[in-house]
């Protein structure tokens, strides 16, 4: 309630032209980032597009109706009653984008997830980030003010502007990866031992802030993984090319235990997979998948370690 009420001024303020610099900022932030798609509300990014436009010129309608009646209202008794209906306009309209799942889980950050399919987000320094399916970014709302700081749960291909003055910064779990002039993949999978930061081209540096730990620093073509449990980092040379694979549609593993390649299988394709909990972890798949069913996949994948699969109840048994 408290954000859907700071929602309503700022709404207001827009509309009665009041805005400072810094709230209309706010406003542009908060509708450029806007994502009213989750679900099956519309059946394409046209018809999003459409709603959100709907909405920006509601409020511009507002915003000359005061304008053209102002001088009246002010002198009539009309004046609270038009004010309160301005704001049941605004929260109106902020029930209407809640009806919509809008990203904004919490007042000081602004969040973007992808779902079913890989997501291109734009930020206001002209940093492009791609986030990989059912992965997720988030930042505060005073993002490029001072720094340039977003956390990220899944993967996705940061192609950041570099700017000196503010270091562009990934908090991945464990560690934090500074941009230094650069294009490169992070991989931090909850429910996966290691988060791997690849880099293509440029330079990034590494840390472990808490308790701060070594700086490291890799080239293009070099990969640090950081094992949660272990605590250390290990640098390791990788194809680039295969890297950004993911990026075209394609389901790839990099040396992923297998483990861990099946969760992401089932992830990617929505399924329940269960496997023996030991004995896997040792085994590693590598390889790159594009639009083959599930069933193909998992069998090349199985195939490598002379394994197989039964399906019952819709749940997938490995053996």
């Amino acid at each position: 309630m408290a954000r859907k009420k700071s929602l309503t001024i700022l709404f207001a303020r827009i509309i009665l032209k009041k805005a400072k610099n810094e709230e209309k900022q706010q406003f542009n932030n908060w509708y450029e980032y806007l994502d009213i798609s989750e679900g099956q509300h519309f059946n394409n990014e046209a018809d999003e597009k459409n709603v959100k436009e709907k909405l920006l010129q509601k409020i511009h309608d507002h915003m000359e109706d005061m304008d053209s009646k102002k001088e009246h209202l002010y002198r009539s008794s009309w004046w609270r009653a038009s004010a309160a209906a301005l704001l049941f306009a605004a929260l109106s309209a902020i029930l209407y984008i809640s009806h919509y799942q809008s990203k904004f889980d919490n007042p000081a950050y602004i969040s973007i997830r992808a779902d079913n399919k890989l997501k291109r987000v734009k930020m206001t320094d002209g940093t492009i980030i791609t986030l990989n399916m059912r992965s997720q970014i988030r930042w505060k709302t005073d993002f490029n003010k001072k720094e340039r700081r977003v956390e990220l749960t899944g993967e996705a291909l940061f192609q950041v502007k570099h700017d000196d003055r503010k270091p562009f910064i990934v908090l991945t779990d464990s560690i934090e990866t500074f941009d230094l002039g650069t294009t490169f993949n992070i991989e931090n999978y909850p429910n996966e031992a290691e988060i791997k930061v690849s880099l293509i081209e440029g330079s990034v540096s590494i840390n472990k802030p808490h308790p701060h730990g070594p700086t490291v620093y890799i080239k293009p073509g070099q990969m640090l993984a950081y094992n949660r449990i272990a605590s250390y980092m290990q640098v390791k040379p990788i194809a680039t090319e295969n890297i950004t694979d993911w990026t075209k549609g394609l389901l790839v593993f990099n040396g992923v235990p297998l483990p861990e390649a099946l969760e992401r299988l089932a992830l990617h394709y929505n399924l329940k997979i269960r496997y023996p909990q030991k004995g896997l972890d040792s085994s590693t798949v590598t390889g790159s998948f594009r639009n083959e069913q599930w069933q193909d996949a998992l069998k090349a994948i199985l195939f490598t370690f002379n394994m197989n699969y039964s399906v019952r109840k819709e749940v997938i048994y490995i053996y």
